[in-house]
């Protein structure tokens, strides 16, 4: 049986693999750091992912669509940004025209009246 040559074990493979690692790494630390960065001012939101610590809002809706949620009792997000793009503010709005039906009061709606 023929014996397979060996390659001779110049390091050349090792330090391609350690430098794709190197640029994958930064990739993906760009990648985590960057956040949308929104024109300072107030800014309304339908949606936002409130899982991380500041929350980020996503799916920019103009201020009259806000409005337009708001009376249809849906809810909506109003940020605030600074001059360098970072939330100073973020706030959830309700409508206050919904209300809950009179059986789910604790009195079952006797002080409510039409």
């Amino acid at each position: 049986m023929r014996r397979r040559p060996t390659r001779p074990l110049d390091g050349s493979n090792s330090m391609r693999f350690s430098l794709a690692m190197v640029v994958i790494g930064c990739a993906l630390l760009a990648a985590c750091f960057s956040q949308a960065r929104y024109a300072p001012g107030t800014h309304y939101f339908q949606r936002a992912n409130l899982y991380l610590d500041p929350p980020i809002p996503t799916d920019e809706i103009s201020p009259e669509r806000a409005s337009e949620l708001a009376s249809a009792g849906q809810p909506y997000y109003e940020a605030d940004y600074d001059a360098s793009g970072r939330l100073t503010r973020f706030q959830h709005h309700r409508s206050s025209t919904v209300s809950a039906p009179p059986r789910a009061l604790p009195d079952g709606g006797a002080a409510v009246q039409p």
